[in-house]
Formats: structure tokens, C-alpha cells, sequence
């Protein structure tokens, strides 16, 4: 059995942060047969036998962690055929975009072989990050998605009437906090508040999230990784100074975190419901104890994780593959 990672190009990636890249040496370390795969190489021919382009690669873990990769350098090209019981673990990175998606229609065919897919594009075509952490729990954040301005000013005059003055807006398919903006509505005319509105929408192609300001975001929030529905394990991400984005990737910093029962149970649950859909590896964003993402398309931060916990936590994602 081969493992093939189908990831975005190595130079796009942070080498010693990629989830993927640690997952491609752990799984080498761990004697399994292991191959690189990108985006241009990937395909099908129906009534012919067929290979596919693949890559070797060598790697190296820093020796005073053993969880963060020093190097990884791509090698040698081969063709290879995909076969039954092999399995391709999708690690292209968000946006959700058209591109995307061509990618897990192509992948739908490799399951279809009994190529196992993790996670499965069924799972990911079928779920959207954000919209259904926002639809799980009562005690949501109230969220506004679309790209109707008459909707959304609607919305935001009952924020309004709450008491809130800011509302966060973001893409509903991108990642690390990309396109997050933090508008003060209180302040705004409504004629301002419309064309940032319709800015917005015209830049992200369509929908987008509105959701009011959540104060406790300065007191972090909780980023849970599970596979198979056993926790990896938990960090509390905090924005820096003068931020309100508690994002890695934009300068938050991290400490191991112990979920509370609710948080567990919500994330528990969720894993129970995707195993029909052959979604194992999930992270989850947590903002006081509720969903506030369901990361599974490129489930992150293993790195931060193994680093918060001291302990390479890739290894127990392995064990649990097998």
C-alpha cells in the first residue's frame, strides 16, 4: 500500500509549520511507502490503464524539537498507478474555489476504485466549514451569509438595537484569516455601511459572513484537532497586541488547552455524524465554547500542537490510520 500527499507546491508552503510535510515524514519514518502528488499531475482516463506522475522526496525533522521539518526537498519523478487500497490524503490548502472543487470530482473517481481518500471529497463537496459550525448549536454566534445588502443592513440594524457596535465580516472559503475585516457599524452611515457591503461581496465573487464582534476573542480561541474522533490535541490561540485575529499565521501565539465537557461533546458529536461521510481528520475553532469552524479540508496545526504538547502528535494520527 502507498500513501500519495496531493499538496500545493512546496515553495507556496511554510516548511517547518506544513501539517502535510510532517505528515509525509512521519508516514516515511513510520517504513511506509510514500509519494508526492500536485495538482497539474492529477487524472483519469476511463478504459485504459493509466499512471500517473508521482515524486520522491527526502525530509528531515530539526533535531531539537523532532515535530518541526527542517528540510524537505522534492526528488525524483515516476509514474505510478493508483491503485485499490492505496490512499490519497487531500492536502490542498482553501480557497474552496471552482479549482477546488474540479480537484474532488477527480478524486470522487479514485474512491470509486477503492482508493481510500482522506478526507473524502463526498465530505468536503458536501460541507462548508463555516456554514455548518454556525447551524450546529442554539448558542451559535448569530451570522449573517449571502450577498443581499438589504438583508444584510437589516442585520445589522438589530445588532444595533442589541447594543453591538462592530461586526466581523469574512469570505466563507478562505483560511488563516485571510479577507477577515472588523467594521464599526455604530459609527457608520447606512450608505457607507451598503457600498463597503457591496465592496466585499463584488471582491469575494458572491456570498460572504457577517457576524457581531465577539469580545472574548481576546482571551483566545480554541483550536481541537481530532481524527477518527479521538482528540489530538487542544491550543489556545491569542491575538497579538492591537489584533483581534487569533490566527497563527498572523502573529497569535499558542499554549496547550484542556477542553471543557460541552466543547468536548460538541466536537465528539460532529465526529460521530462525518464518519458516514469519510471525514476522520477534522480541526475545530472553538470562540467561547462554540463552533466557530470546521476545518476539514486541510486540517491544520499539528505542528503547533506537537510543539504546545512536546510530543510529535503526527505519530498518534498514524496509529490511528492504521
Amino acid at each position: 500500500m502507498c500513501h500519495y500527499i496531493l499538496l500545493d507546491e512546496i515553495e507556496q508552503l511554510v516548511i517547518e509549520k506544513d501539517s502535510s510535510l510532517l505528515l509525509a515524514h512521519m508516514l516515511k519514518e513510520c517504513g511506509k511507502e510514500v509519494k508526492l502528488i500536485f495538482i497539474q499531475d492529477l487524472y483519469f482516463l476511463t478504459k485504459y490503464d493509466f499512471s500517473l506522475r508521482a515524486f520522491s522526496f527526502e525530509s528531515s525533522l530539526c533535531n531539537k524539537s523532532h515535530f518541526k521539518v527542517q528540510s524537505f526537498t522534492k526528488r525524483d519523478e515516476e509514474r505510478v498507478r493508483i491503485k485499490k487500497n492505496d490512499t490519497i490524503h487531500m492536502r490542498m490548502e482553501p480557497p474552496v474555489d471552482m479549482k477546488y472543487i474540479r480537484v474532488l470530482w477527480l478524486l470522487q473517481y479514485f474512491e470509486s476504485i477503492g482508493t481510500k481518500v482522506v478526507n473524502s471529497p463526498r465530505g468536503i463537496l458536501q460541507i462548508n466549514e463555516k456554514v455548518d459550525a454556525y447551524c450546529r448549536q442554539e448558542d451559535s454566534i448569530e451570522s449573517y451569509v449571502g450577498g443581499d445588502e438589504f438583508s444584510f443592513l437589516k442585520f445589522t440594524n438589530t445588532l444595533k438595537e442589541k447594543g453591538k457596535s462592530s461586526v466581523i465580516v469574512k469570505p466563507l472559503d478562505q483560511f488563516q484569516g485571510i479577507g477577515v475585516e472588523k467594521w464599526d457599524i455604530l459609527n457608520s452611515g447606512t450608505d457607507e455601511l451598503k457600498q463597503k457591503f457591496l465592496n466585499k461581496v463584488r471582491s469575494n465573487h458572491g456570498v460572504i459572513v457577517a457576524q457581531p464582534f465577539v469580545e472574548e476573542i481576546y482571551q483566545g480561541e480554541v483550536r481541537s484537532v481530532f481524527f477518527k474522533g479521538k482528540e489530538i490535541g487542544s491550543i489556545l490561540k491569542k491575538p497579538p497586541q492591537d489584533s483581534f485575529l487569533a490566527n497563527i499565521a498572523q502573529g497569535a501565539t499558542y499554549k496547550s488547552y484542556v477542553l471543557t465537557q460541552l466543547e468536548r461533546k460538541r466536537c465528539e458529536k460532529v465526529c460521530e455524524e462525518f464518519k458516514s461521510i469519510g471525514v476522520d481528520w477534522i480541526a475545530f475553532d472553538l470562540l467561547n465554547s462554540s463552533l466557530s469552524e470546521i476545518n476539514i479540508t486541510c486540517p491544520g496545526l499539528i505542528v503547533e500542537v506537537s510543539v504546545a504538547y512536546g510530543v510529535n502528535k503526527m505519530s498518534e494520527i498514524i496509529e490511528l490510520m492504521e
